[in-house]
């Protein structure tokens, strides 16, 4: 994996590229993420029409959202996380 940005503190913004596939990727976050305490969510066919990989879109009780975004590249899979919410960081 190879991180390529990250910022945290109320809104988290992570981005990498893994050699996984996108579908394994997709997957993984599927199954982890619900394990976590986020709900999936549907994602807004306008938001996701014009973009070729999978979207995925989550919230939990605490007011918070997080969208992860999944692409193939010429180097690998790219992830980009983006998690925004009140909930104060631990």
């Amino acid at each position: 994996m190879i991180v390529t940005g990250v910022s945290i503190c109320r809104n988290l913004s992570l981005n990498y590229i893994t050699f996984a596939t996108a579908e394994d990727v997709a997957q993984f976050y599927r199954e982890r993420m619900p394990a976590l305490g986020w709900r999936a969510r549907p994602v807004r066919e306008t938001r996701a029409e014009d973009y070729a990989g999978t979207v995925l879109f989550y919230s939990n009780r605490a007011g918070n959202s997080c969208i992860i975004t999944i692409s193939e590249t010429p180097d690998g899979t790219g992830v980009t996380i983006m998690k925004q919410g009140r909930e104060e960081p631990r």
